[in-house]
């Protein structure tokens, strides 16, 4: 106020001809009662006085509920769990804006019909003695009404109560305000259907802005308030101006509750094209459910063979923790990653990340999980994708050396009974007694026969002559007894 306010209205006080009234618009979530302070400084007090305070309110977001929570709602949620804050800021702007007001416009009224009660019943508690109410539809108003109140609201604070009085200053954390730009848009219903699904999941209070349509010489106007939407053009695009789809809006942040969370993801969902990416992957939710212990990697084999250990294990303890698999290559997307992290990251006790390539080739991924680990206190181990140490990679993990050399050596390895050793060590990790045996070397190469494991010639040959049935073979084509070419079947030469 001091810095920007009041050098304002002195300025417009100093012109040479001062202006009969001066008209404010603040934000919608401006607190009204420390703005009327301001014209009780000396460099304005007996030169203005604040003619009165308008409070515009929107019936259909009053109807559809959106400045006060339900009761019933609200306090299942605390049963559920009692350390959520359930404050609704949202709640309290209304409050002290219909507490300050010496006048209420209540726009949209066309929504109303027969709800006229309901949106009295919700001014009443907090209207003023005295203060009326007049209908608004589409904003339009005769200024008539709004000028001459002859309030002096400045020097009647005391019979305008706020929720924040008493407090020294009162900021706004409690709300996001986020700006984003796009391209041309082609389909409007498309992205009102966008908008609609981010102001459900976000608790986003309203969202105005323009739209860039290919092929219209005019803009077009969108501004929403909850769920509620309108469109329209508005006049041409000016010569000086670059078509462009620009949004502005507010989201209300519930703390203790996962909207808190994560900016990007409500970015992302807004910003992102349907079911294209930059880099031309999908975003997608590969909803699975949270589980104890979280392993992503790029190699399907290593997905595979844990996923026949873990079905092993649960079959002897049906209680052991639970295990979640994925392929971070499917994450492409940054809004993947953010519902990863927000649906299975963030409810793990232990994660583990192997990394073909190492940070660079997934950057953002490793980032957001070693940022979102570090700060839940949730183990985290970023493992190389080959058999070379990482330093960028160890100096993310948050488990100790010893045990994340372990889980490394354990998939370098391979095989079922490493895949084995590396879960029960890894349930181990997180507090489950359980028996474990350290990494074991396979054989990269040699001979090998179904059921005889690691083998010798002698073994192979006399297979070969007698049991030419089942298993791993390639082809071999050899003279047959009576000299004629055939194919049989031999043991493979093959990798471990």
């Amino acid at each position: 106020v001091a810095n920007d306010f009041l050098p304002t209205i002195t300025a417009l006080l100093d012109r040479e001809t001062p202006p009969d009234h001066i008209v404010i618009e603040t934000s919608g979530l401006a607190l009204p009662k420390p703005l009327v302070k301001a014209f009780a400084w000396p460099e304005v007090s007996t030169r203005t006085t604040v003619d009165g305070v308008v409070t515009v309110i929107d019936a259909g977001a009053v109807l559809d509920g959106r400045f006060a929570d339900d009761p019933d709602a609200v306090e299942a949620a605390r049963a559920e769990d009692p350390s959520l804050d359930h404050d609704n800021p949202l709640e309290e702007l209304f409050v002290d804006q219909l507490s300050c007001a010496d006048l209420i416009v209540i726009n949209k009224a066309d929504l109303i019909s027969g709800d006229g009660t309901k949106i009295e019943a919700a001014l009443a508690p907090h209207r003023r003695p005295g203060v009326k109410s007049v209908n608004a539809t589409h904003g339009r108003i005769d200024p008539a009404i709004l000028l001459g109140l002859d309030a002096g609201a400045e020097d009647d604070l005391e019979s305008r109560p706020s929720v924040h009085d008493g407090e020294d200053e009162h900021d706004h954390d409690d709300f996001d305000s986020f700006v984003i730009s796009l391209g041309a848009i082609d389909d409007p219903d498309a992205l009102e259907a966008r908008l609609t699904s981010a102001v459900a999941a976000h608790d986003i209070y309203r969202i105005k802005g323009f739209i860039h349509i290919p092929g219209k010489a005019r803009r077009m106007v969108l501004q929403g308030v909850g769920s509620r939407f309108q469109r329209y053009f508005d006049r041409d695009w000016e010569s000086a101006e670059t078509p462009r789809t620009e949004l502005v809006g507010d989201r209300q942040i519930r703390h203790g509750s996962r909207c808190h969370r994560s900016h990007d993801r409500l970015m992302h969902l807004l910003a992102a094209a349907p079911g294209a990416v930059d880099d031309g992957s999908e975003a997608v939710d590969l909803g699975q459910s949270s589980g104890d212990i979280v392993i992503l990697t790029a190699a399907d084999t290593e997905i595979t063979a844990l996923a026949l250990a873990n079905r092993a294990r649960l079959e002897n303890n049906p209680a052991a923790p639970s295990l979640r698999l994925a392929n971070y290559l499917r994450l492409g997307h940054n809004m993947s990653v953010d519902l990863y992290i927000d649906d299975i990251v963030q409810n793990a006790q232990l994660v583990i990340c192997r990394l073909l390539g190492g940070r660079g080739y997934w950057p953002y991924g490793v980032d957001e999980i070693a940022a979102t680990c570090r700060k839940a206190g949730i183990p985290v181990a970023f493992l190389p994708g080959d058999d070379q140490p990482d330093a960028e990679l160890s100096a993310l993990t948050t488990l100790d050396g010893d045990a994340t050399h372990r889980l490394w050596q354990y998939l370098v390895h391979g095989g079922i009974s490493n895949a084995s050793n590396f879960l029960n060590f890894a349930q181990s990790l997180i507090g489950t007694d359980t028996s474990w045996q350290e990494p074991a070397p396979l054989l990269r190469a040699g001979l090998y026969w179904p059921g005889a494991g690691e083998t010798t010639l002698k073994t192979v040959s006399a297979h070969w002559d007698n049991d030419l049935t089942g298993g791993r073979f390639g082809v071999l084509s050899r003279p047959d007894a009576g000299g004629q070419s055939g194919t049989h079947r031999r043991p493979d030469h093959r990798p471990a």
